[in-house]
């Protein structure tokens, strides 16, 4: 399910499924589509058909994307091609961009901190909390760990095992206020003075 196309969204491969993952939390992305169209192009001499793993429309501008494992584009040479005429005729065209996603584009604790995040995303019934939790984050002065931040919200910590949900929803909607690229814990720091995503 994808929060930010608010559709089911069908995906071919695990890397494809990790490259959804990253563009629902992307804040530039504005909405995205699998499959979106067939593309005629020349190659060696022969017309040929091609179907984009995505297009992904930014604010400002869409990018059609191939999704491909390195290690595949690394050992085959006629996809190397094939993808060569491809990026020709899009650029050529001037609609689109083209590029291409693989299994290293992103670092691996980013993608498995995404996983953990969006298992939250659809939580229900959380406007008290993220209004307390923006209050609080607000208000901070100086750098704080999840854990200190928890009693900041309530000091009494038996009632943290019902709140910590209620908080890494707050963070899949607002990722930009912790550092992903770092194994995510309740000893990870707030990020002070982030934007918030609208």
């Amino acid at each position: 399910m994808s929060r930010k196309n608010k559709k089911q969204l069908a995906f071919e491969s695990t890397l494809e499924h990790d490259f959804f993952l990253t563009l629902e939390f992307d804040s530039s992305v504005v909405l995205f589509e699998e499959q979106p169209f067939k593309l005629r192009y020349e190659c060696d001499g022969s017309n040929r058909f091609y179907t984009p793993d995505a297009l992904v429309h930014y604010h400002n501008t869409s990018t059609v994307y191939e999704v491909k494992y390195k290690n595949e584009l690394d050992s085959d040479e006629e996809l190397r091609q094939k993808l060569s005429c491809i990026t020709h005729q899009i650029e050529s065209e001037g609609k689109y961009n083209f590029m291409i996603f693989t299994d290293t584009t992103f670092d691996p604790i980013y993608l498995q901190n995404l996983k953990f995040l969006y298992k939250f995303a659809f939580l229900k019934n959380t406007e008290k909390f993220d209004e307390r939790f923006k209050s609080v984050y607000e208000n901070l002065s100086d750098p704080i760990s999840l854990i200190d931040f928890l009693y900041a919200i309530n000091t009494d910590s038996s009632s943290h095992g019902k709140i910590i949900p209620y908080l890494w929803h707050f963070i899949a909607l607002n990722p930009n206020i912790i550092d992903l690229t770092q194994k995510l814990s309740m000893n990870s720091p707030l990020i002070k003075d982030s934007l918030w995503q609208k």
